[in-house]
């Protein structure tokens, strides 16, 4: 499908429906650029492996820092949404959206308590470790804590105030 999907969006010569947007951010000292191209034209040739397909779409992520470009990526993909259900600029958002909460709840985890390394594999031992730390997360989220990891450390060096917090509420 990758190749499908990749032949696809390179054929600028096809006599397709696309519809694109592209919005452009910055921060972290760089400017994004994001390119999001969809086209609704490949589902009756991919329904035959994939049900339920309303379109595909392609989106690039150009990143420059101090005027040269440092990084493009190209990501491709269907979704169920139709297109008058989800255009461009929503399929783009959607797709942000997703990396907003890998980034702020799976990296941290892995980031804070390493969990993709982790060793521990007997029973339901690692489903336990895995809701011991999203609470671990969300209470240092009500908390208002910006740096989990420093947080934690002093928690572990004052056992007494992380049991007084627990113990006494928010």
């Amino acid at each position: 499908m990758w190749k499908d999907l990749k032949l696809f969006f390179e054929d600028h010569a096809a006599d397709v429906r696309w519809q694109c947007h592209r919005d452009v951010s910055s921060g972290h000292g760089r400017l994004d650029i994001r390119v999001t191209t969809c086209s609704p034209d490949l589902r009756d040739y991919l329904a035959q492996d994939w049900c339920g397909i309303g379109q595909v779409f392609c989106l690039e992520r150009t990143s420059i820092q101090k005027g040269t470009p440092t990084n493009r990526e190209v990501h491709y993909g269907i979704t169920s949404l139709a297109p008058t259900q989800a255009d461009a600029e929503r399929i783009g958002t959607l797709h942000r959206a997703h990396w907003a909460i890998e980034n702020r709840l799976h990296r941290r985890r892995d980031v804070t308590f390493k969990e993709d390394a982790s060793q521990i594999r007997t029973k339901h031992a690692p489903a336990m470790l895995a809701v011991l730390h999203n609470t671990m997360l969300a209470c240092m989220n009500v908390l208002g804590v910006k740096n989990v990891a420093s947080q934690r450390r002093f928690y572990d060096a004052h056992p007494w105030d992380a049991a007084h917090l627990i113990f006494q509420g928010f």
